[in-house]
């Protein structure tokens, strides 16, 4: 796993209290394991993956995700270095979403073009409109997208089952400004 990857996970979770509950989907540690930034923490975490294996808990398809952790739901909700592995992305999207409680986070990382081909099956890279389009066909609100600093990829920050509040441009109405819906 790449450096960047685990400061993006030590960055967007630092503010969260004790005592959250993280899943961890694509948890193979093949190369380092996101488990690290929570060591120590007053935190549960499991690990899912297709395959059984080092930083795994639960072995299975991403896809049937929701059977396989019992319909459970958690505060974060990790996808890391997984998507690109994915023959249908859309279909784990939507799994993720459903595995984060409402106003929890999901964060995910995902390889770019250019990235080269690795431990197969290596299905898509992704550009950042794609995978905004993929995180939100799942039914994800998609609160950022950046790109990777380190290597070409995205990192994506999302939510659940939360309205965003949007500003509402004002209006005029006889030279008053008002709000929409006054």
């Amino acid at each position: 796993m790449h450096d960047s990857v685990l400061r993006f996970v030590r960055t967007s979770t630092r503010e969260l209290g004790p005592g959250i509950e993280v899943l961890d989907v694509g948890a193979y540690d093949v190369n380092g394991s996101a488990r690290t930034v929570f060591d120590g923490l007053e935190h549960t975490y499991l690990g899912v993956d297709l395959n059984d294996g080092p930083g795994v808990d639960i072995a299975g398809d991403a896809h049937e995700l929701d059977k396989l952790i019992d319909g459970r739901q958690f505060d974060v909700v990790l996808c890391l270095e997984m998507l690109e592995h994915d023959s249908a992305p859309w279909v784990t999207a939507a799994q993720l979403a459903r595995a984060c409680r409402p106003g929890g986070v999901v964060l995910v990382t995902a390889r770019g073009n250019g990235f080269p081909l690795h431990n197969e099956p290596d299905c898509f890279r992704f550009m950042e409109a794609g995978l905004r389009a993929v995180l939100e066909a799942g039914g994800l609100q998609v609160l950022r997208i950046q790109p990777d600093p380190q290597v070409s990829g995205w990192f994506a920050n999302c939510t659940v089952g939360v309205e965003l509040e949007t500003p509402r441009p004002a209006r005029k109405r006889g030279g008053k400004k008002v709000a929409d819906g006054e």
